[in-house]
């Protein structure tokens, strides 16, 4: 019983590892993450709602540009998604965006 533990806590450390690794190469992504409310919506390793897709592991499974384009237009992808564009951020705060969450892994 004590190995499972251990292995879980190990598997727990990790996580909280990988996402402090995104949030400190990418501060301002994280940062926008926030502000603009994204995590009300979305869950990064149990923290955030439920509304939209998990996106713990997204930069593993979608491409930068595939992120980019979601966060323009979300309804490209998805005709029935309810996710708001966010065509109206900068291009810059976009790519910061993008960048974070491609280092969620």
């Amino acid at each position: 019983m004590a190995e499972i533990s251990v292995r879980i806590l190990i598997i727990i450390v990790a996580g909280i590892a990988a996402l402090n690794a995104a949030c400190q190469s990418h501060p301002e992504g994280a940062a926008l993450f926030r502000r603009e409310r994204c995590i009300d919506c979305h869950t990064i390793r149990g923290e955030g709602g439920g509304v939209g897709p998990d996106l713990t592991a997204v930069g593993r499974k979608r491409s930068r540009d595939f992120m980019i384009e979601q966060i323009r237009n979300p309804k490209a992808h998805n005709p029935n998604s309810i996710m708001p564009s966010f065509a109206h951020l900068p291009e810059q705060d976009i790519g910061h965006l993008a960048d974070y969450l491609s280092g969620l892994r």
